[in-house]
């Protein structure tokens, strides 16, 4: 399996969307009427405000809990060197986080439960399967694979 395309298909999506927020989030704290409704009101301007403070700070937790971890496994992916575990599924795979967009399965690995965000994965696995699991160490994005008894 490609493990090199695949995350660094799912890099290039990231990068995308970060982009395009980074480009919102500058026009929005740039711009003095953002909604362009015309700043009639002392609460329309507090609104926008707090509007930019929740922006800022949105953009602090992206960057600490997803940037920085995609930066310090740029090398990973460069080198072709990946974290591999072999263990049992423990809960299936899920969608998790806002909207459901985000995959993640537990596995058992040496006693241990881990959880995993799937970026990719064979069909089929349920609990009690045997896995391989690539993974990146800091993302910790994973292509799960079935093994084969």
């Amino acid at each position: 399996m490609d493990y090199t395309k695949i995350f660094r298909t799912c890099y290039i999506g990231y990068i995308f969307f970060l982009l395009l927020a980074f480009i919102a989030t500058i026009y929005f704290c740039i711009c003095r009427d953002p909604f362009r409704r015309g700043l009639k009101t002392d609460d329309y301007r507090l609104k926008i405000k707090i509007y930019r403070v929740i922006l800022l700070i949105a953009v602090v937790v992206v960057v600490r809990y997803l940037i920085i971890p995609m930066a310090r496994d740029v090398k990973f992916v460069n080198s072709q060197k990946y974290e591999i575990d072999n263990g049992t599924v423990y809960s299936e795979i899920i969608r998790t986080g806002a909207f459901g967009l985000h995959r993640s399965i537990k596995v058992t690995v040496n006693g241990k439960v881990y959880e995993y965000q799937v970026i990719y994965s064979d069909k089929n696995i349920k609990k009690g399967d045997d896995v391989q699991i690539t993974y990146l160490p800091h993302t910790t994005w994973s292509v799960v694979e079935k093994e084969d008894k």
